[in-house]
């Protein structure tokens, strides 16, 4: 029988279904149970062990030997890599983007000297809440065609320019009268 809140459940033919991958870190409430079976009801590991068989005992030592090592039963930090931004080149970025919200992701990189990727750029700019808009995409395929210089763009494939007469293939069509050639020439003389 364990310390109060912490008894077996009502049937104790069945085992407590556990889904713990291997490596995984215990929650705070099966650290704080282990723990208070330890210092409090004075059990051994071994004991705690048996009470909790899908445990391997070196975790339940390391968790309760580390126990004093905790703050308000959070895990300690991980040391990881440091960030390759520094916080003067993260209000860099932030003065740029708020001086220009529309501003490249080149002219960002630009601003910290290429410290990072476009990706960690963008990553960063999420992460404080600075999106940036999505530039129009060209729409081609859905009626418009892009403009090219000296020319005129067509406004729809249904309707002809402005100032075109005639019939569908009039102009293309060699009539009886002319000679082919001059039908091509005067074509590509249009």
């Amino acid at each position: 029988m364990g310390p109060e809140g912490l008894e077996k459940p009502a049937n104790p033919d069945t085992p407590e279904k556990r889904s713990r991958r291997r490596g995984a870190e215990l929650d705070p409430f099966m650290r704080t149970r282990l723990c208070v079976l330890r210092t409090t009801a004075k059990w051994t590991y071994k004991q705690i062990q048996n009470e909790y068989p899908h445990i391997p005992l070196s975790t339940i030592k390391s968790t309760i030997l580390r126990e004093s090592n905790r703050v308000n039963n959070h895990s300690q930090a991980r040391s990881g890599r440091p960030s390759k931004l520094k916080e003067e080149d993260k209000a860099r970025i932030r003065e740029a983007f708020h001086a220009n919200p529309g501003i490249a992701y080149d002219d960002l990189l630009a601003v910290v000297d290429y410290k990072v990727g476009k990706d960690s750029l963008r990553r960063f700019l999420n992460s404080d809440g600075l999106r940036k808009a999505q530039s129009p995409r060209s729409s081609a395929g859905k009626g418009n065609v892009k403009q090219i210089e000296g020319t005129q763009s067509a406004q729809s494939f249904e309707t002809p320019p402005a100032g075109w007469e005639g019939d569908v293939g009039s102009d293309m069509a060699p009539s009886g009268s002319e000679p082919t050639s001059a039908t091509v020439s005067r074509t590509a003389s249009d």
